[in-house]
């Protein structure tokens, strides 16, 4: 999968003809993975390049930055989750500004996709909308696609448990400590990747030493509280345990106690992935309080979300 960063760089590729798709997809969930797959099918059955294009940054954060979502995947979060997905050819990344704003979507559609991308192919969720005032609809779609002479295909919603999966819905469900019905949405586990920062020292001190993590300012922080997680570190994974505090700590969003690992990873960038809502934070009257009900969290953690068998 190569990635562009501008239609004139993808054009190198697509003298064949591409089948497109386009949107923020953000988080990569399983009505995204629904529409890639479907994309992919139909590339492959006519010959063509199946691309992704997309936008960083999130579009809300140029237009109404004030009610801007959090993010659940990072542009880089996403690249990865798409290469290792493997049914795509190429994602192009356009940046957002005030100029891409303002293009239409007869101008988006005509120069973008069917000059630059030599799109033949067409394929969007249910609700999907682009260009200026997100005037480029799917019933908009419909009537320029003879027009132009492309194939569009609009897909259904996709349900899990009878609930439309959207990333809206996923972000509320990690900010109200649903992380297991988050991740059936998603059909994933939620990364958080960021920076190793320096804290206060306090969980070497209790005997747990933790790695502090910050996060890039647009990504989503889940609920607060105890998760088992596991890091890679390098190409190894690591079981450990995450805590998010409430309110959230200065200087870093996440606090991570890998299990049987010693190494200093100061400044570095870490990939952490909770895999289960452990606990809500809890207040303690007694420093020695807080050490015992750590270790219970380490004792149960390892017990049933160690993921080293699993290890790649």
């Amino acid at each position: 999968m190569r990635v562009f960063h501008s239609i004139e760089e993808a054009s190198s590729m697509m003298a064949a003809g591409s089948a497109v798709t386009i949107g923020n997809y953000d988080g990569i969930h399983l009505a995204h993975q629904s529409i890639i797959f479907e994309l992919s099918r139909k590339a492959r059955a006519k010959g063509l390049k199946s691309v992704l294009v997309t936008f960083d940054p999130h579009p809300s954060l140029t237009i109404n930055p004030a009610k801007a979502p959090k993010l659940l995947t990072t542009t880089a979060e996403k690249i990865r989750l798409l290469e290792k997905g493997g049914l795509l050819d190429a994602v192009v990344v356009l940046r957002f500004d005030e100029a891409l704003a303002k293009v239409s979507a007869t101008d988006f559609l005509v120069r973008y996709l069917l000059a630059g991308l030599k799109m033949s192919i067409l394929v969007i969720g249910f609700n999907h909308a682009f260009g200026n005032r997100r005037e480029g609809t799917v019933q908009f779609l419909q009537g320029m696609a003879p027009q132009y002479g492309f194939e569009l295909q609009a897909l259904d919603p996709v349900l899990v448990g009878g609930e439309v999966v959207n990333s809206s819905r996923i972000r509320s469900l990690l900010l109200e400590g649903l992380y297991d019905k988050a991740t059936a949405l998603l059909g994933h586990e939620l990364e958080l990747t960021g920076k190793v920062v320096h804290g206060k020292g306090m969980g070497r001190k209790f005997g747990f030493p933790t790695i502090n993590i910050k996060l890039p300012g647009e990504k989503i922080v889940p609920k607060a509280g105890v998760y088992a997680s596991y890091s890679l570190i390098g190409s190894d994974k690591q079981t450990g345990m995450m805590y998010i505090g409430e309110p959230p700590q200065s200087g870093f969003d996440l606090e991570v106690n890998l299990f049987d690992f010693s190494g200093d990873l100061y400044g570095q960038t870490v990939s952490v992935f909770p895999t289960a809502y452990v606990r809500p934070p809890i207040r303690f009257d007694r420093e020695s309080e807080l050490i015992a009900q750590i270790g219970k969290d380490e004792e149960m953690i390892r017990l049933n979300y160690d993921i080293r068998q699993n290890k790649e």
